[in-house]
């Protein structure tokens, strides 16, 4: 379990992503299947920031140039299964600076059951997605 979890945008003046809780629990079964098998993953108030800048690029353009400078992945995804993602009480802030627009996604809760990087694996499941959009409630799904 990790309480308050921060990660700073680029220039170091706001909070990026912002957890109130993570809570990650292993399962035993990664033993014999030869994979990572997830069992629970829950995220309690997860705060996410994406700023368009006045010039049109993102506030995470730098994370997105570190990562295609690396050297290019060769075969399939690494195989992978999470058994029950859980989100609650999470909200999402877009702010657009080019367009003066600011988008705010709160009360934003999810539960996602069976993703799985696993060739042949059962689709995943889920409920709907509920929340609040710039003050109106929103269901999907």
């Amino acid at each position: 379990r990790v309480a308050d979890l921060r990660l700073r945008d680029a220039a170091g003046s706001a909070d990026a992503l912002r957890i109130g809780a993570l809570e990650l629990r292993l399962g035993w079964s990664s033993v014999w299947r030869g994979h990572p098998v997830i069992a629970a993953l829950r995220l309690r108030a997860p705060q996410l920031r994406v700023v368009r800048q006045a010039g049109g690029g993102f506030d995470f353009d730098d994370i997105l140039a570190r990562l295609r400078a690396g050297p290019p992945r060769a075969g399939p995804p690494p195989r992978l299964q999470l058994d029950a993602l859980t989100v609650s009480d999470g909200s999402v802030r877009f702010d657009d600076l080019a367009a003066a627009v600011h988008t705010r996604v709160d009360a934003l809760a999810l539960q996602l059951d069976g993703v799985s990087t696993i060739p042949g694996a059962p689709p995943a499941r889920g409920t709907p997605i509920s929340a609040m959009t710039t003050g109106s409630r929103s269901r999907l799904g």
